[in-house]
Order: structure tokens, then C-alpha cells, then sequence
């Protein structure tokens, strides 16, 4: 409303007031409208601008309270929002009849899950994006050092790889035209393809007898010598047990590995503590078998002894029955013709002792007391005994005959 207005209504109401004015029957008007709008206005300016927080804040939660919101409880959420903490989870309203509490639960569980979710895939997204990028940058300085060595690289390699694919050479020749990328993949695939290559050409090749070259060129390739010691175990388990003939491929094998094995660990190597025990114990089972197909059953004993696979006192069975399954499965395998060979060496020794035993040694026609040998024909056959309680306890699925023959040797040691 206009002012202008406003004042002849206050002239009016002045005139009538006045005209009212000595009249005994109408209230007499202590304040006149001047002094009213003065007050309202004082009373609209202070609660319009001069109101506090604090009390606004109690005004606002009298009212939202009064609609069913705890304004204290949302002011605490809102503040606890934070990039480093996840967001609490609200409480599921005790009073399952409670419709109204439970939508509420779930609308606000729904937007806290929401803030969560985004915050967690883009923290995703800048983490994947800074190691894309590094992984770029890595990729082109490796190939800027691979282009500069790679054609001298190919042009050498009880010169070395003869004979090979000239396909495989050709490829590798050709690498420079590929792109940086493949560069590195194909020389790693290669040099694995070169590895299994010579293994099976010392299998193979009955005129192969020379393996200085091949065994430098695979140390060479050190950051292989992991993977060239698992091919090589898995090929020794095969054949640790077999007869040494000359020109076999047990015998070219042997050669090899033992070459190979000097030079690991005189210059030292990359590969892995567990691959490298398997590998010289399985050449040290190689050494027994050697002895025992010899008939050196007095050094293949002690070759087993000392690698300590096998109980041969009573004390010692539980033991070797849990060190059992932390071996190599190239060494599980072999278990069996370990225990019948090892028994055999045992029974005849036993023979050996048992026929010294029964043998008088007096010119006088006297027999003298053999308590040593009888001494050592009992503590042969406790030591088969034990081997036959552990061929019978250990977890593992033997071949039918093994059994049978241990019982077989212990039988004829009683």
C-alpha cells in the first residue's frame, strides 16, 4: 500500500475516533494507530533481523520435531561427511511397525549408499588412470633400450641356437619391424620357446655330447632361470629312477643338469629357494639310484641317510609323514621306487651280515660269538620295518606292487 494512503487512512480513522470520542457507551482506545504501527514495526525488526541462531535453531527444531525429524541427529550426519571416513550407516528403526521410521531408513541409507558408491569409483578411476600412465611411460623407455640392444641380442642368440626352427630365427630377426610393444613380449616367448628347445633336443639328439654352449646360453638368460629349473624338474622326476645306460636319455639328462647345476651355483642364480632345492635333490636322488643300479649298496645308503627323506627309526615315522606333503610332487612321485630300493640295499646287507654270522673264523674248528652280527641283522630289520609302517601311513596313493614287495624283502629278513 501506498503511503499516501496509508496517511489518509490515519486522518480517517483520527476524525472518527474523535467524533467517538464522548460517547460513554464505546471503550475508550489507549493507543492510536500511529503508536500501533510504530510497535509493529519494532516488534517485526526484532524478530526479523535481530534474532540469534540459537534460538532460531530451537524454533526450527520445535517444528521440525513436531513433523517427525530430529534435527540434532541430521546436523550430526551432515557435519561427519568426510573424503577419508566412510559414512555411517543409520539405524534401523527399533519398531518394525513403524512405517513412516522405516521409508525414512531406507531413503536415507539409499542416498548415504549413493555418496559412497561415486566417492569409491572415482577414487577407482584416478588410481587406474595414474597407473595407465605409468605403465605407458615404462612401456616406451623399455622399448627405447630394447631398440638399441635388440638386433645385437638376435644375431647372437641300499649364432648359439643351432639346429633350431629357421622359421622361429627368421621371426626373430624380423622383430625390429613390430611395434615397441610386442618387442619385449615376443623376445621373453622366445627365449622360454630356446629354452624348452635345447631340453628337448638333450632328450632327443642319442649324438648330442657337448653341452657347455647350451648350458652358457641359458644362464645367460637369467631372468629365466626359474622356469628353465621347473622344466628341468619336471623331466628329472620322470627319470631319476631309471637305469644309467650310456647314450640314454637318462644319461644326457644327468650330464646336462649336473653341468647346469655347477654353474648356478658357483656364479649364483635368479631362481626361486624352493625350485633350487627341488632341483638338487632330485640330482642327489640321481647319485643314489646310480649307486644302487652299481650294486654300491653301502654308498647308496648312505646317500639316502643323508638326504633325510626317509625314517629309519620308529621316533622318526610321524615325522616324515608331515614332512611328506611339503614335498615337491616330483619327489612324491618317486617315494615308491625310493622305499623298494632302499629295502632291497637293506636285505642285502642283511644277507651279507647274516652269512658272516653263520661263518666259523677259528682255524681251531671253534665258533666264535657273532653278537655284533646278529646285533646288525636286528637293527637292519627294525630298519625295515619302520620303512613298511611308513609305506602304510604316509597320504599318498602308491602303485599296487609296492606294497607287496616291501612285506616280500621284509619277510625274507626273518
Amino acid at each position: 500500500m501506498e503511503q499516501g494512503s496509508i496517511e489518509e487512512l490515519l486522518q480517517k480513522a483520527e476524525k472518527l475516533r474523535s467524533e467517538l470520542g464522548g460517547s460513554q457507551d464505546m471503550p475508550r482506545i489507549e493507543r492510536n494507530l500511529k503508536q500501533l504501527e510504530a510497535v509493529g514495526k519494532e516488534l517485526w525488526s526484532r524478530t526479523a533481523y535481530n534474532t540469534s541462531r540459537d534460538s532460531c535453531d530451537i524454533r526450527a527444531s520445535v517444528l521440525l520435531g513436531s513433523k517427525g525429524y530430529d534435527l540434532q541427529k541430521v546436523s550430526q550426519h551432515l557435519e561427519s561427511l568426510s573424503t577419508n571416513k566412510k559414512l555411517p550407516i543409520i539405524e534401523h528403526p527399533k519398531d518394525s511397525y513403524d512405517v513412516q521410521s522405516f521409508l525414512k531408513y531406507e531413503r536415507e541409507n539409499a542416498v548415504l549408499s549413493v555418496i559412497e558408491e561415486v566417492k569409491k569409483s572415482t577414487f577407482e578411476l584416478v588410481d587406474n588412470n595414474y597407473w595407465d600412465y605409468m605403465n605407458k611411460d615404462w612401456n616406451e623407455y623399455k622399448s627405447k633400450l630394447l631398440n638399441l640392444f635388440v638386433n645385437a641380442e638376435e644375431f647372437e642368440q641300499s649364432a648359439i641356437v643351432d639346429n633350431r626352427n629357421l622359421d622361429e630365427t627368421l621371426k626373430r630377426l624380423n622383430a625390429s619391424i613390430r611395434t615397441p610393444q610386442q618387442i619385449g613380449k615376443s623376445i621373453d616367448e622366445h627365449e622360454l620357446h630356446d629354452i624348452e628347445c635345447i631340453i628337448n633336443q638333450i632328450l632327443t639328439d642319442k649324438n648330442r655330447t657337448n653341452y657347455d654352449e647350451d648350458v652358457n646360453f641359458i644362464y645367460n638368460l637369467r631372468d629365466h632361470h626359474n622356469r628353465t629349473i621347473e622344466l628341468l624338474n619336471s623331466h628329472l622326476g620322470s627319470l631319476v629312477a631309471e637305469r644309467k645306460v650310456e647314450g640314454s636319455k637318462r644319461e644326457r639328462i644327468e650330464l646336462f643338469t649336473i653341468k647346469l647345476a655347477e654353474k648356478l651355483c658357483n656364479e649364483g642364480n635368479t631362481a626361486e629357494k624352493e625350485t633350487i632345492g627341488v632341483f638338487y635333490l632330485l640330482l642327489d636322488l640321481m647319485t643314489f639310484f646310480d649307486y644302487y643300479h652299481s650294486k654300491l649298496y653301502n654308498d647308496a645308503l648312505d646317500t639316502i641317510v643323508r638326504l633325510n627323506i626317509l625314517p629309519f627309526r620308529n621316533v622318526d615315522i610321524k615325522l616324515k609323514i608331515n614332512q611328506f606333503a611339503q614335498l615337491s610332487e616330483e619327489i612324491r612321485r618317486n617315494i615308491p621306487e625310493i622305499l623298494i630300493a632302499t629295502m632291497n640295499i637293506l636285505y642285502h646287507q642283511y644277507k651279507e651280515a647274516r652269512a658272516n654270522a653263520s661263518q666259523p673264523i677259528s682255524k681251531f674248528g671253534l665258533i666264535n660269538e657273532n653278537s655284533n652280527e646278529e646285533k646288525l641283522c636286528n637293527e637292519i630289520r627294525q630298519k625295515g620295518k619302520t620303512l613298511i609302517t611308513y609305506a602304510g601311513m604316509v597320504n599318498y596313493r602308491m602303485p599296487g606292487d609296492t606294497s607287496a614287495k616291501l612285506v616280500q624283502l621284509e619277510v625274507l629278513m626273518n
